[in-house]
């Protein structure tokens, strides 16, 4: 016996829950609207995915290097490095969105992106360039 009570969201909870509910010695609430509960829910629901890439100034060589998801590209211009993570993320994080369920063409995108320096006795230090990107969008219902 417990003191929970247990409430019916989706279709097929009115078909089971009561006895349920009855083998643990508590009640089952239902709504009217039950049934439909769910139907609401994925309508409304938003799926997302993000994705994070990193910018490195490398001395040694003087070039940038991309990295994150599995990536490590080289650039020669910091200019290019930043455009290049940028692109990339979005890349990843559309194809994440979209596997987990987003229609492609409601996509939205949220860019959040920092970049490092350091100001040192000797000049500014660049440390580095940080982004991610945010793919959301309507959860696909075909």
């Amino acid at each position: 016996k417990t003191d929970a009570v247990l409430v019916g969201v989706g279709a097929p909870t009115g078909t089971f829950l009561p006895d349920v509910a009855g083998l643990l010695g508590t009640k089952a609430v239902m709504s009217e609207y039950s049934a439909v509960a769910n139907a609401l829910g994925a309508v409304l629901g938003k799926v997302s995915a993000d994705a994070k890439m990193e910018v490195r100034y490398m001395q040694d060589s003087d070039t940038y290097v991309v990295s994150g998801n599995g990536e490590r590209i080289l650039c020669e211009t910091l200019a290019e490095a930043k455009k290049l993570a940028n692109t990339i993320a979005k890349e990843k994080a559309t194809r994440e969105a979209i596997l987990r369920g987003a229609e492609e063409s409601d996509l939205e995108f949220e860019l959040n992106e920092k970049e490092n320096i350091i100001e040192t006795e000797f000049g500014s230090l660049y440390m580095g360039y940080k982004v991610v990107i945010t793919a959301s969008g309507k959860l696909r219902l075909n």
